[in-house]
């Protein structure tokens, strides 16, 4: 929580003055869609990302019309060293950096609140709620087997 949500805090509470005063600027905050979509092993993480997601909405309904843009890009697998050091096994595909920092350029061009890349991440955080029941059985009975293996 210090690092993934109030390291964002204490930014943005550095910077807005001046974006206030000049009436104009960009705030985008990185958060995951571990936000969204909990992950075996990493409830933690999951829930200062969740954090920052709604902290960040808020900032962005409470600066309308005063010229500073909030936003919130949340990737999904990104191909950095983190995997190396989660303790969990990945065997999806892992996409390029270049797909943040696009998205954030994408962001501050559009002035947009939110935006998930790659895109198609953005459905499974989006359905999870729907289908909540089911995926948390699944995650359950995942959790189990893991335990069962060490």
């Amino acid at each position: 929580m210090g690092v993934n949500f109030f390291g964002a805090i204490y930014l943005a509470d550095a910077v807005l003055p001046g974006m206030m005063a000049r009436g104009h600027g960009s705030i985008v905050n990185i958060t995951s869609v571990a936000g969204y979509v909990p992950t075996p092993d990493e409830p933690a993480y999951g829930a200062s990302k969740a954090a920052l997601s709604r902290w960040s909405h808020g900032l962005a309904i409470a600066l309308h019309d005063t010229g500073v843009h909030v936003g919130v890009l949340s990737p999904g697998p990104i191909d950095t060293e983190i995997w190396e050091h989660t303790g969990n096994e990945y065997h999806g595909k892992l996409f390029p950096a270049t797909v943040v920092a696009d998205g954030i350029v994408r962001m501050i061009e559009k002035r947009l609140v939110h935006l998930t890349v790659p895109r198609r991440f953005g459905a499974v955080g989006a359905m999870y709620p729907l289908v909540g029941r089911p995926v948390r059985w699944g995650l359950r009975r995942y959790a189990a087997a893991e335990t069962k293996r060490t």
